[in-house]
């Protein structure tokens, strides 16, 4: 995380501005500029906002945010973490548990429709036989 604060950091003294110019561009308080450039988001209300200033700080001295944040979220991560699979082997991804939950409510109405033309067929033979007519 230190690694992404030095490259703003070098960014912005790139283009020769202090934090107080950036914090009037940017309109983020000096405090939480100083805290993304140290890399210490414990400093930042949240970690929303530590995302949404390195975004912002990134864009407005000129480099990729995408590319950082890509960088920061790396950088979380324990070394394990980032060779092992996102999805815990066993569990179904989101995708797979969604698409999973589509086929049992397609059954659930095919099933349902099933069960009312059946009905209905066996209310339109009784009518027409007779045995269920006004009398």
């Amino acid at each position: 995380m230190k690694e992404i604060g030095a490259v703003l950091y070098e960014a912005r003294t790139e283009q020769g501005l202090t934090l107080e110019e950036l914090s009037e561009r940017t309109r983020i308080r000096v405090d939480y500029l100083k805290a993304v450039e140290e890399g210490n988001p414990e400093k930042v209300p949240g970690e929303a906002y530590f995302r949404a200033f390195i975004r912002t700080y990134a864009r407005e001295v000129g480099l990729d945010p995408e590319e950082l944040l890509v960088r920061y979220e790396m950088g979380k991560m324990p070394e394990a973490a980032q060779l092992e699979p996102a999805v815990p082997a066993g569990r179904p991804s989101l995708r797979e548990r969604r698409a999973a939950k589509r086929r049992r409510r397609r059954i659930r109405f095919l099933a349902t429709t099933a069960v009312l033309l059946a009905a209905a067929a066996a209310a339109y033979w009784l009518w027409s036989s007779g045995m269920l007519g006004m009398s």
